[in-house]
């Protein structure tokens, strides 16, 4: 009796592989069929989108001159509405993403990675906005240790961390 095979989870928790109930199939024992279903899985999960890319090559080209209409259009200085809840949030962002990272990493789960990306994103765009919005003087000098001697490595260790997960914890290989 031929097994049945299904294509492989799309979901980053699971490692592309081939299951029957809780133990893995040795893909040599698997006939040719089920090799070239899996294959073909695999290609289609493994082909780049190319609309998907260039909608975002076209994103980031568009931004580059927005970027400067911004900067030459928008006031120095600006009152801002809830500016403790704009800050209290993006802490609070970056402690979810810590906090979710050391509980993927705690269960082997490859999102990690994931969490990981997120929380470099946040500490580079805190260590950013508290350099650039700080007053001169003192206030200038406090933001800028803390980005260059806190929030910028951690934003290093954190995208090293989601680099090496995504390359330690890849799919295995099925063979041809």
């Amino acid at each position: 009796m031929q097994q049945q095979v299904m294509p492989p989870a799309c979901g980053a928790e699971r490692q592309l592989g081939v299951t029957t109930g809780s133990s893995p199939i040795a893909v040599q024992q698997l006939g040719a069929d089920d090799r070239r279903m899996i294959r073909r899985w695999r290609e289609r999960l493994a082909a780049p989108n190319h609309r998907a890319a260039l909608a975002y090559a076209a994103i980031g080209a568009w931004l580059v001159p927005w970027s400067a209409v911004l900067t030459a259009t928008t006031p120095a200085n600006a009152t801002a509405r809830h500016w403790n809840l704009a800050w209290g949030g993006l802490d609070l962002g970056e402690a979810t993403a810590a906090a979710a990272t050391a509980w993927l990493l705690a269960h082997r789960d490859r999102r990690a990675a994931q969490s990981a990306a997120a929380l470099a994103t946040l500490l580079c765009v805190d260590a950013w906005f508290d350099v650039v919005t700080a007053p001169a003087g003192r206030s200038f000098s406090v933001a800028l240790a803390e980005a260059l001697c806190l929030e910028l490595p951690l934003a290093a260790a954190s995208a090293w961390l989601s680099a090496r997960l995504a390359t330690e914890w890849a799919p295995v290989e099925l063979g041809h």
